[in-house]
């Protein structure tokens, strides 16, 4: 029986339209570029790294989007385009089973120092998320990946209709959900590596409906050790109230839901991410400012008004795991949706008897203020020392 549902379905159509070839692709790319749209620096990483897309010139790899432009793109390729990755990088190549490998001499874990963590594993002030354990409504996790070695990755698969099957083992249908579980809690590049994760595939190959992803709530709802729940997908076509009901009563379950705000600047929420309740996460660059691509804007509710999103995390050239041993940079909601996920279960294993709303305030509370204004960063950079 199900823990929550909507009296009344909007059309079940896809959260993601991309095309399913990738012969489209290519020629949706070239068609891009031909119109010589060149404004924001998100790279069409995954068609690049899959080798859908041959890159001639560096104008493609930097190429820009109006919001126009933008909303013209995913109607091609859907919502996961703006977090695709930036720069592809691999890890050695180890066989499964293997214990995890460490990074590439590359990396930059720039973020640990941004929200404080660096300097708490420094003076011991800080666990690993042991007891805790997060749920990642997604894309599936590659299990196999180095950064999960030991992990038992319990994992659902759910289809259009919401019908849900257990699988054996677990598997990324896309990468934007290992991206997400490294982050959280892979063996060297997360922030939380001792925190468990389960796995609700509601949108596989990158596509979802309404009735895979309140089917994957309802499975969360009904699991015993979940503590937090990422979310970080999201479509602009959605009110708020088909997902409200469900917050709600993860919420009132113990449960912290942790949900992108999206990538679509100013005005522009996402939805889930125009609910009230959890913490919806806004995103900076690497220069701590509030990128302009992230989104933020005003929910009205019960006749008051409320402005998200409720917090910022860094969101450019964020560094995790990818599916076949390797690793890359990413900039979006996504990465930063992940690392305050990876911060609350730090949280929560330090004051495990505290109340969902309690563990809320208590990231909140801690927040470093940008000197920005509060409708675009909430209550400011979350800061995992502080919050301890």
């Amino acid at each position: 029986m199900p823990i929550f549902t909507v009296t009344r379905w909007p059309q079940l159509e896809p959260l993601d339209a991309r095309p399913g070839s990738i012969t489209r692709r290519r020629e949706a790319i070239v068609r891009l570029v031909q119109m010589k749209w060149h404004s924001t620096k998100l790279l069409l990483g995954e068609f690049i790294r899959s080798g859908d897309v041959r890159v001639y010139s560096e104008d493609v790899r930097t190429l820009e989007m109006t919001q126009e432009m933008r909303a013209a793109l995913e109607s091609k390729f859907g919502m996961l385009l703006s977090e695709l990755p930036q720069d592809i990088i691999q890890a050695p190549t180890e066989p499964v089973g293997a214990p995890p490998a460490k990074a590439p001499e590359s990396l930059q874990l720039w973020h640990l120092d941004a929200i404080g963590l660096s300097e708490a594993r420094r003076n011991g002030l800080i666990g690993t998320g042991t007891g805790v354990t997060v749920a990642i409504l997604d894309t599936g996790i590659d299990g196999s990946h180095p950064e999960f070695h030991g992990k038992r990755i319990r994992t659902r698969h759910f289809d259009q209709d919401g019908n849900g099957k257990a699988i054996r083992r677990s598997k990324d249908t896309f990468g934007h959900g290992t991206f997400i579980a490294g982050l959280i809690c892979g063996a060297t590049v997360g922030i939380a590596p001792a925190a468990q994760i389960v796995s609700g595939v509601v949108m596989p190959q990158g596509t979802g409906t309404y009735a895979s992803i309140l089917a994957g709530m309802n499975w969360v709802a009904d699991l015993k050790d979940v503590q937090i729940v990422v979310m970080s997908f999201g479509t602009s076509a959605v009110e708020a109230t088909i997902y409200q009901y469900a917050i709600v009563t993860l919420l009132d379950l113990g449960i912290l839901p942790v949900i992108a705000a999206g990538n679509d600047g100013r005005g522009h929420l996402s939805s889930p991410g125009n609910t009230l309740g959890g913490l919806v996460v806004g995103w900076t660059n690497g220069k701590l400012k509030v990128d302009p691509m992230s989104s933020s804007g005003r929910v009205r509710t019960n006749g008051h008004t409320h402005q998200l999103p409720d917090l910022v995390a860094p969101g450019e050239d964020v560094y995790s795991a990818l599916p076949d041993n390797s690793y890359a940079r990413w900039r979006g909601a996504t990465p930063a949706t992940a690392i305050v996920a990876g911060a609350a279960a730090l949280v929560r294993e330090k004051y495990p008897h505290i109340t969902v709303q309690e563990l809320r305030r208590r990231i909140l509370a801690a927040c470093k203020n940008l000197d920005g204004p509060v409708g675009r960063q909430g209550a400011g950079l979350v800061q995992v020392k502080a919050a301890l």
